[in-house]
């Protein structure tokens, strides 16, 4: 009798660690990641756009959100910008030129190829 006590109080603690586990690791607590923009559940935040020296320099399949504060100091709209093949899509426009480069209102857009 007193093993299968020992056994019982054994197994608590291995459930009771395997749970402490899973649940630091994200696993268990029904929680999906979402950037709170609308996207698709369980998908990745887009960060940021970089702004280096009026240009924002995006590498092949790169995203990123020109914030609200940027687009203000170059009389943009705010929004998502993406790299594809060499082609610029940003709100929903999209703009391509042979040096993969798009000036709007003094904020450069370079759309790497090679990434």
């Amino acid at each position: 009798m007193k093993q299968i006590e020992e056994i019982m109080k054994l197994g608590a603690v291995v459930l009771l660690a395997l749970s402490g586990t899973l649940m630091s690791c994200g696993g268990g607590g029904g929680q999906k990641s979402s950037s709170g923009s609308g996207s698709a559940e369980g998908s990745v935040s887009i960060q940021e756009c970089q702004i280096m020296m009026s240009t924002i320099n995006l590498a092949q399949g790169v995203s990123c959100n020109l914030t609200q504060a940027d687009a203000d100091l170059f009389g943009l709209t705010p929004g998502l910008v993406q790299c594809d093949n060499g082609v610029l899509n940003y709100e929903g426009n999209e703009f391509s030129s042979g040096s993969n480069s798009i000036n709007l209102n003094g904020l450069s857009f370079v759309c790497s190829v090679n990434g």
